[in-house]
């Protein structure tokens, strides 16, 4: 019995041998009377060349997998329309006196009391990972805090609602002209709390009231019959392109950044008392129309827009993939998480109370604002936190920036943008081994090393399929 087994499968494979398509097997069956020398240097070449189609064929498959994807310069610069910088714009200024006082109405509070609760609130409005030190707080805070039923869960929503939303308010210095149009303003929550930002393709994303009430704010009935502008954009022949962002009546605090980005809290140009005029010019990197679809996010090694990633941010950025590591750093060194962060996700984590923010986060600025590991003390440590880049991006330069000194005519501070120059070369991503291109490079590998072809994969396949399952039932 085992004799008769042996003999058929001995004959199954001298018949695939002797009429294989891959070069050399021939002389391993029965075809040739070979001395077995022979044989054996023939087997040695066929093992070789077998190793070396895998291996390039591999190399391939990693080339396809990691490294099909080039940046390019183009230089056809006449034909561009670039995106203008996008500001984001925090006041120093947080609550409205007017809409805490209809607050605190309600409440029965000494006078004493209600500054002490507003000086407490203000500060921790204008808190951040750089100043949670200053939050103002007295032996009496935590009795007002109790007596109003104010926890730290309830921080953002208590500081949202005794914030005015400037944007909507019918106030013409807040209204950005752009070649006598507009440009739309959104109220944004940031790691500074409410800001303001301007010509960004993510404003209505991270908008206060889609956050926290879950609707899109609308334009405020002034701009009715207006053309408002989410994002400007101009070439060449457009000349200086301008745009302000103006009145608000306190000290603020400007972040300059990409369109396609948000504001980074350790890239700030600090308190500005004075309005800034900002000459900027950018370079943009963008994609071909297709690599989205075509290719995978590790091919790639960039992160579009609506490919998010993170827990607290439904868009990915580079800058809110950094927030949301600021976050978990938080939440294990502290086991909280600040305030200015939208918590309304499958798994909330606690929110830090104001004791926490004071105790456990000013020594530890450099970890969270550079990433950086303050426990080595002899060699510099990166804290881990790895961001994808964008894979559209623009990059703003700063010309020049100098104050104007027109408070008294322009109804408080603010920022002017102006652009001048516009770039003669920008960037592109692109696919340069597509899956095609693997396919005919494993293909050409064996056809070098083995002979084979299609039809001599489709045989191979065939013959220990469907052949040998009619071999064994004869």
């Amino acid at each position: 019995m085992f004799r008769y087994f042996f003999k058929r499968v001995n004959d199954f494979v001298n018949n695939f041998l002797n009429h294989s398509g891959i070069h050399g097997f021939v002389y391993l069956g029965n075809t040739f009377v070979l001395h077995i020398f022979e044989k054996f240097f023939w087997l040695g070449l066929i093992c070789g060349a077998l190793y070396l189609t895998i291996h390039f064929s591999l190399e391939s498959w990693d080339r396809y997998l990691h490294k099909n994807i080039v940046v390019s310069i183009e230089r056809d610069h006449y034909y561009w329309n670039t995106s203008l910088p996008s500001f984001t714009v925090c006041p120093m200024e947080r609550l409205n006196r007017n809409i805490y006082n209809k607050y605190i109405q309600m409440h029965d509070l000494t006078h004493d009391e209600k500054e002490e609760l507003f000086d407490f609130l203000e500060s921790l409005a204008n808190s951040t990972y750089i100043n949670f030190q200053n939050i103002k707080n007295t032996s009496n805070t935590d009795n007002i805090l109790k007596k109003l039923n104010i926890s730290s869960s309830t921080y953002l929503n208590l500081i949202y609602n005794l914030t005015e939303d400037l944007t909507i308010r019918k106030m013409k210095y807040l209204e950005n002209k752009m070649k006598y149009e507009y440009l739309k303003v959104t109220q944004v929550l940031t790691e500074y709390g409410l800001c303001y930002v301007t010509n960004n393709f993510l404003a209505n994303n991270l908008s206060t009231s889609f956050l926290l009430e879950n609707k899109i704010s609308e334009l405020h009935s002034s701009f009715d019959g207006k053309l408002v502008h989410d994002v400007v954009s101009a070439n060449i022949f457009d000349g200086r392109t301008s745009f302000n962002l103006l009145g608000f009546p306190s000290p603020i605090t400007v972040f300059m950044h990409s369109a396609y980005e948000t504001m980074n809290i350790a890239r700030t140009y600090g308190y500005i008392n004075e309005t800034f005029e900002f000459t900027t010019h950018s370079s943009e990197i963008i994609t071909t129309d297709t690599l989205k679809e075509d290719t995978s996010i590790s091919q790639r090694n960039c992160r579009f827009h609506s490919e998010s990633n993170l827990t607290h941010f439904k868009v990915y950025t580079k800058y809110l993939c950094m927030s949301e590591c600021r976050l978990n750093i938080a939440l294990d060194l502290c086991g909280c998480i600040p305030w200015f962060y939208f918590n309304e996700v499958s798994n909330p984590k606690p929110i830090c109370s104001y004791h926490q923010l004071k105790t456990c986060f000013p020594n530890k600025k450099e970890l969270f604002l550079e990433f950086k590991n303050p426990q080595s003390s002899k060699k510099e440590r990166k804290f881990e936190c790895f961001c994808l880049q964008n894979c559209i991006n623009s990059f703003v330069v700063v010309d020049e920036a100098k104050p104007m000194l027109l408070r008294q005519y322009l109804n408080g501070i603010g920022i002017l943008s102006a652009t001048e120059k516009y770039p003669q070369l920008r960037y592109i991503r692109e696919e340069i081994f597509t899956l095609t291109d693997f396919f005919v490079s494993v293909g050409a590998t064996a056809g070098l090393f083995l002979g084979l072809s299609v039809l001599g994969f489709i045989e191979i396949f065939y013959y220990f399929s469907i052949r040998l399952f009619l071999f064994i039932t004869e």
